[in-house]
């Protein structure tokens, strides 16, 4: 009688942890995966101009994760107060991560002078615009790579990179720049 219940407990037990693991795994499948830039960036400009009113963005960069739908874990902003003298120049840094955590900081200086206008095309759209391509294409089919090593937008636009590491012989990467206001894939490199 007693091995009865034990065996009971133990069949009850591992019922439950498969339960558990059930529904985890449902809800980490479900969540939604990263953002996209134009979602972190109406977040990213209202705290911009918080900081300075003239802030003017001048980079984006996809970080952590980055999906092959063109969301990322998080979305770094970099901005410029604008200042024309370069020596008085200062940036801000800006964090947004899909899960809502927020961080930021000043720079001494912004990494680049050159404003971003206009831009439209979102990073998902890039990626699809990319995907356009017949180089772009033939690399993802030829090296099953769908891994973004770099995900950037300045005021030249953006910059895709996928990277496959190799089995047994080099890496291999593709990079494409796009318009951010056209859309228009502007250069391709495959070296």
């Amino acid at each position: 009688m007693e091995g009865t219940k034990t065996k009971y407990i133990l069949v009850a037990l591992v019922a439950a942890i498969i339960v558990v693991a059930s529904i985890g795994l449902v809800l980490m499948t479900n969540e939604s995966q990263g953002i996209t830039a134009l979602e972190g960036n109406e977040i990213a400009n209202s705290l911009a101009k918080e900081w300075n009113e003239s802030a003017e963005l001048v980079y984006v960069m996809g970080m952590g994760e980055k999906y092959s739908d063109g969301r990322c874990e998080k979305w770094g902003y970099t901005y410029t107060n604008n200042n024309p003298d370069m020596n008085l120049s200062k940036g801000f840094a800006l964090t947004i991560c899909a899960n809502g955590s927020i961080y930021s900081g000043e720079l001494e200086h912004p990494p680049s002078p050159s404003i971003i206008n206009d831009w439209i095309i979102d990073s998902d759209t890039a990626v699809e615009i990319a995907m356009s391509d017949s180089s772009i294409r033939d690399f993802m089919r030829t090296y099953y790579s769908e891994y973004l090593e770099y995900f950037t937008l300045t005021a030249g636009g953006w910059r895709i990179i996928w990277n496959d590491w190799g089995f047994m012989d080099d890496p291999h990467n593709i990079a494409v720049r796009i318009d951010a206001t056209s859309g228009e894939i502007t250069d391709v490199y495959n070296p």
